[in-house]
């Protein structure tokens, strides 16, 4: 640096830059202590102590239903820290293409320039290469393209909502008709039996 002018920008490039890096290390812990806070409260099961005794049917019903709100809510918990996590990344990978692009912007309003860098990269059909003495022009174009990529990168977490532990009516319905055709069967046959054994009293009576 030079010139006069530049000299007099000198405070205002190492106060910017300076505030960018706190500005970055702020949004990380803010960020960060957010994802821990949700760490730190899981969904609880909350298993009920009725003092009033109800039917074994009911009972069962709202066991299985505790435990089946208890499933859906620690399935949406962690699909919510996921997009928390992705988010995050995101966030942070936009935060730093801003940083290098206004860092790069300094460097170049500054007319920074030393020896010249060769930058390449491409694929079979298309292919990138950047040489310049300025570092300016390397950080701001490598900045957009962090921007770009956070931009265009989707996140998306499917949950796929199916029940763990209560099963559909009808084959609830089986079940029961099942037990009460297998009580009603029990039934016939101690019945049988007591008429047989009276039969055969009153046999021996005569």
């Amino acid at each position: 640096m030079n010139t006069s002018w530049q000299k007099l920008l000198l405070p205002f490039f190492i106060s910017g830059i300076g505030i960018l890096a706190i500005i970055f290390m702020l949004f990380f812990f803010v960020e960060t202590n957010e994802i821990q806070k949700a760490l730190a409260k899981p969904p609880t099961f909350a298993e009920k102590s009725d003092k009033i005794k109800l039917p074994e049917r009911i009972t069962k019903w709202n066991d299985l239903y505790a435990l089946e709100k208890f499933t859906l809510s620690n399935r949406y918990y962690h699909a919510q820290l996921l997009v928390r996590s992705r988010m995050l990344t995101l966030n942070l990978s936009f935060l730093t293409g801003i940083t290098l692009a206004f860092i790069g912007a300094i460097f170049i309003l500054g007319k920074f320039s030393e020896t010249p860098t060769d930058m390449c990269a491409g694929s079979d059909k298309i292919s990138l290469k950047i040489l310049s003495g300025s570092p300016g022009i390397i950080l701001s174009i490598l900045g957009v393209i962090l921007i770009c990529f956070s931009i265009s990168s989707k996140s998306t977490i499917d949950v796929t909502d199916a029940p763990t532990y209560i099963h559909s009516s009808s084959d609830d319905q089986n079940q029961h008709d099942l037990i009460e055709n297998q009580r009603l069967t029990q039934a016939y046959y101690i019945d049988s039996a007591k008429k047989a054994a009276v039969d055969s009293i009153i046999n021996s009576l005569k």
